[in-house]
C-alpha cells in the first residue's frame, strides 16, 4: 500500500519552473529510498543485498526522471562506498552532460 502511494506520487513529475516542487520531488524519492530500506543492516546478507539495489535502481530512475543534483551526489557516494568506480565516471558524465557549467561536478569528476 505504502509503496504504490510512493510509486503514484513520483510518477508526478513537477514542471522545471518551479522550483520549489522540484524540492519537494527530491526528497520525494530519498524518502522512498529510504522506505525500501529501513532494516538494511539487520537481517541476512542477501535482504541487504536485495534492499540496496533497490535504493540505487530508485535513485536511477529519478535522475532519469527528473534529475538533481542531490539525487546524483547520492548516487555516486553510494557507488564510489561500493567501490564501482566505472559506474561513478559513468554517472559523473551523466551529471555533465546535466549540468556542463557546474564546476562542483568538473572538480569532483578530476578528483576520481
Amino acid at each position: 500500500m505504502i509503496r504504490e502511494v510512493y510509486e503514484r506520487a513520483i510518477a508526478n513529475v513537477p514542471p522545471a519552473e518551479e522550483k520549489r516542487y522540484s524540492q519537494r520531488y527530491i526528497y520525494l524519492w530519498i524518502s522512498y529510498a529510504l522506505y525500501e530500506e529501513p532494516d538494511m543492516f539487520t537481517g541476512s546478507f542477501e535482504i541487504w543485498q536485495l534492499r540496496l539495489n533497490e535504493a540505487l535502481l530508485l535513485l536511477g530512475e529519478a535522475i532519469g526522471r527528473a534529475p538533481k543534483d542531490k539525487i546524483f551526489k547520492k548516487y555516486i557516494e553510494i557507488k564510489l562506498h561500493l567501490g564501482n568506480i566505472d559506474r561513478c565516471k559513468k554517472l559523473y558524465e551523466k551529471y555533465l552532460e546535466w549540468s556542463l557549467e557546474n564546476c562542483y561536478v568538473w572538480s569532483k569528476f578530476a578528483e576520481l
